[in-house]
């Protein structure tokens, strides 16, 4: 599903969407203990 798709569905703006997905990620890499360093370099390459 696009961000379009999510923002279109729950009444929000594709940027909150992207916002809350970006938290999203962060929160999950850290509850599996990824380094700081990592997180920086999954997040920067992961794909929208």
């Amino acid at each position: 599903m696009t961000t379009k798709e999510i923002a279109c569905r729950i009444y929000h703006a594709e940027e909150a969407v992207d916002a809350y997905s970006k938290t999203f990620k962060l929160l999950i890499l850290r509850h599996f203990n990824l380094h700081v360093s990592a997180m920086a370099r999954v997040l920067a390459n992961a794909k929208p």
